[in-house]
C-alpha cells in the first residue's frame, strides 16, 4: 500500500476501535462475570493449598487445577508469589518454599469464551503475621469499596485514578510506606486486548469516561508500613451501570491469615 500510495498516510484504528468495544454487550459481560467468579474458585484454593513449607508450584497447579475443572478453558492468568509482588513471577509456577509469617499475592484471572476478568487478593501465611498487615489490608478493603461507590458514569478516569493517589496518600502520610505507581483499573476482556490504568500510567487512555457497560477490575494497592514488598491488594470486577458500579465477584472481602 505504501508503494503504491508513496503521499498517503495511515494511522492506526487500534485506539478508536479499542473505544467502542470496551462498552460491552449483555453475553460479554455474563463471560465477564462468569470468569470474575470461577477466578475465586482460585483464591479458595490458594487458601486452602496454602502453608508455610508448601511449595509455591503445588499451589499454582491447584489453582489451575480448579479453574480447568470449571470452565475447561486454559487459565488466562496466574501469577502467585509469597514475600514479593505476585506479578514477579511472571506466571510460572517456582520452586520457592513458603515461610511463615510471608505474604502471599495473588493476580489471578479465569477465561471464559476467551474472556479474562481478574480478582487480586493478598493473604498471609501463618506466624509471625507482620506488623500493622492486618490493618492495611482492612484500609484496602475499604478503599476498594470507596473506589467502587465512586464509579460513576460520566467521571473521567484521570480524576478516578487522582482519587484513588490522593487516598493512598493519606494511609503513607499517616503510616508510612511508599507509593504505588502501577496499574490500579484493568479492563480485562479477551487477554491483554485493553488498557490498563493507574497513576503514572497516562499512556494507557487516561482520558477515557466511565460509561455504561464497561466492565474493569478495581485493585488498589496499599504498602504496609516497614515492609518493603508485597503490598496488600484487593482486586474484583465491576460492571458500570446506568446509576454506578455492580461488583461482578462474590466472596467475603476480609484480611486473610492461614493458621
Amino acid at each position: 500500500l505504501r508503494k503504491a500510495f508513496p503521499n498517503a498516510r495511515f494511522d492506526s484504528a487500534a485506539d478508536l476501535l479499542m473505544r467502542v468495544k470496551l462498552t460491552r454487550g449483555p453475553e460479554e459481560i455474563e463471560a465477564l462475570r462468569l470468569s470474575n467468579r470461577i477466578g475465586e474458585l482460585g483464591i479458595k484454593a490458594a487458601v486452602e493449598n496454602s502453608a508455610p513449607g508448601v511449595l509455591q508450584r503445588d499451589v499454582w497447579f491447584q489453582i489451575a487445577k480448579a479453574y480447568l475443572d470449571a470452565s475447561g478453558e486454559s487459565p488466562g492468568r496466574i501469577t502467585i508469589r509469597a514475600g514479593a509482588e505476585g506479578n514477579t513471577a511472571d506466571g510460572k509456577p517456582l520452586n520457592e518454599v513458603f515461610q511463615g509469617g510471608q505474604i502471599l499475592s495473588m493476580t489471578l484471572s479465569a477465561s471464559v469464551l476467551g474472556y479474562n476478568c481478574q480478582v487480586n487478593q493478598t493473604v498471609c501465611i501463618g506466624q509471625p503475621a507482620p506488623t500493622n498487615r492486618e490493618s492495611t489490608c482492612q484500609y484496602n478493603i475499604e478503599l476498594f469499596e470507596t473506589l467502587v461507590d465512586g464509579a460513576k458514569p460520566g467521571r473521567s478516569i484521570a480524576d478516578y485514578v487522582s482519587f484513588y493517589k490522593q487516598e493512598v496518600d493519606k494511609r503513607i502520610a499517616a503510616f508510612g510506606g511508599k507509593p504505588y505507581t502501577g496499574v490500579v483499573f484493568h479492563t480485562g476482556g479477551a487477554l491483554g486486548d485493553g488498557p490498563r490504568m493507574g497513576w503514572q500510567r497516562d499512556d494507557e487512555n487516561l482520558d477515557l469516561v466511565i460509561e455504561p457497560g464497561m466492565v474493569f477490575t478495581i485493585k488498589p494497592r496499599v504498602p504496609i508500613p516497614g515492609l518493603p514488598t508485597p503490598s496488600t491488594q484487593i482486586g474484583d470486577g465491576v460492571v458500570i451501570t446506568a446509576t454506578g458500579a455492580e461488583r461482578l465477584g462474590r466472596r467475603k472481602l476480609e484480611p486473610i491469615t492461614l493458621s
